[in-house]
């Protein structure tokens, strides 16, 4: 009986190496498999995060895109001018390091005097008349403010 157990005790110490070596390979194919799917779901979410930035930006430019049109259009309406000239105009503004809004409110005010001598302000039109520019050359059928300016 004595040999019976010596034997177990020898056999259950390669039982016990050999379980721990199973032990071993199976948390480190855990550890894989978890590693794995970790990987994968971050992927997917920083796809995804990546995917909505991109949108957002793109939703943010639509909306300045169509802002900027908008303002161009009204500033066409309020100076009485093309929308191409009111795009130039703003482009001359940036390279002489001026807001567009100054600039528009200048050609507003020219656009005031003008009418002012279209009804015959003799002070207007002596203004007009010292830069070279007639009573008929203000007119409107025959020139824009931003005409009349150059």
């Amino acid at each position: 009986m004595l040999s019976l157990i010596a034997k177990l005790g020898l056999d259950s110490s390669s039982f016990n190496t050999g379980l721990a070596k199973a032990k071993m390979s199976a948390k480190e194919f855990g550890g894989g498999v978890t590693s794995y799917f970790k990987d994968a779901i971050s992927s997917s979410i920083g796809k995804y995060l990546a995917a909505g930035t991109a949108f957002a930006a793109f939703a943010g430019l639509t909306l300045k895109l169509v802002e900027s049109a908008r303002e161009i259009k009204n500033w066409s309406e309020q100076l009485d001018i093309s929308t191409d000239d009111v795009q130039r105009l703003m482009k001359v503004a940036r390279r002489s390091g001026l807001e567009f809004e100054q600039m528009a409110r200048g050609m507003e005010k020219f656009g005031e005097a003008r009418a002012k001598a279209l009804e015959g302000d003799p002070e207007k039109l002596a203004i007009f008349a010292k830069f070279g520019l007639s009573a008929s050359q203000l007119r409107p059928s025959s020139t824009s403010n931003l005409d009349a300016i150059n």
